[in-house]
C-alpha cells in the first residue's frame, strides 16, 4: 500500500508518503472520499486512538488523487509521548454513501530518543 512498518525516535517528526492501492495492488483513486484518517493504536483490536490525524483538519494532504497518493505531517509534539510498538491504519471515508474502507495496516515503532 505504499508504506509498511514505520520507525521513529520518539519527539521526531516525520513526513509519511502513502499510495494507497486496493486489495489487487491496483491504485485507488482518492477523489470519491471526502475524509481520510491516519490512527495510531495499543493494537489491532483497539477502539481508542493514540493518535489520530483527519484530511478535514488539513492534518493530511492528498498530493495525487488519481494516482492514490497522500502525505502524513507527524509533529515532534505527536510522538513526544509515544515509546513501544503500536499499530496504526489509514482509513478513506465516503459518507454520502456512508462506506468506510480500511486500506493500510501495519505496525508503528517509536525508538527510545536518540543521543549523540
Amino acid at each position: 500500500m505504499g508504506v509498511s512498518q514505520i520507525t521513529i525516535y520518539q519527539g521526531d517528526a516525520l513526513t509519511i508518503n502513502v499510495t494507497i492501492k486496493d486489495t489487487e495492488g491496483v491504485v485507488l483513486n482518492l477523489t470519491p472520499f471526502n475524509e481520510m484518517y491516519f490512527t495510531i493504536r495499543e493494537n489491532l483490536e483497539d477502539t481508542t486512538n493514540i493518535l489520530q490525524k483527519k484530511l478535514s483538519l488539513a492534518e493530511i494532504t492528498v498530493i495525487n488523487a488519481t494516482k492514490g497518493q497522500i502525505q502524513v505531517e507527524l509533529l515532534n509534539d505527536d510522538t513526544k509521548a509515544l515509546l513501544g510498538k503500536y499499530y496504526y491504519e489509514v482509513t478513506l471515508e465516503d459518507t454520502s454513501e456512508d462506506l468506510q474502507y480500511v486500506v493500510v495496516q501495519d505496525f508503528f515503532k517509536v525508538r527510545d530518543t536518540l543521543v549523540i
